[in-house]
């Protein structure tokens, strides 16, 4: 390494962007460490997102609850009745 190499700034760190961006840390509910390969994408799906935001991420976890129905309905189901109301769209955009 030359002396005026510089080495990459993690994401943690590194100013907030529109882009793809390390914003929050995830760790397991019953403490085990997460595999180094580990990788997630957080969807806000409460009112306090902005609301674009809110609409598009509301959209996604339906579209998930589309593609997990035939391996785990129980899931799918649970995503529908908590954010696949028929009313979410409007309080998305109001």
């Amino acid at each position: 390494m030359t002396s005026d190499a510089k080495l990459p700034i993690p994401n943690h760190l590194r100013a907030p962007t529109k882009g793809l961006h390390g914003k929050y840390s995830i760790e397991r509910a019953d403490g085990k460490a997460l595999p180094d390969t580990f990788e997630a994408f957080v969807l806000r799906l409460d009112s306090g997102a902005e609301p674009n935001h809110l609409k598009a991420c509301r959209a996604a976890i339906l579209t998930y609850a589309n593609e997990i129905e035939a391996h785990l309905p129980e899931l799918a189901k649970d995503i529908r009745d908590k954010w696949g109301r028929n009313d979410f769209r409007q309080r998305a955009i109001s």
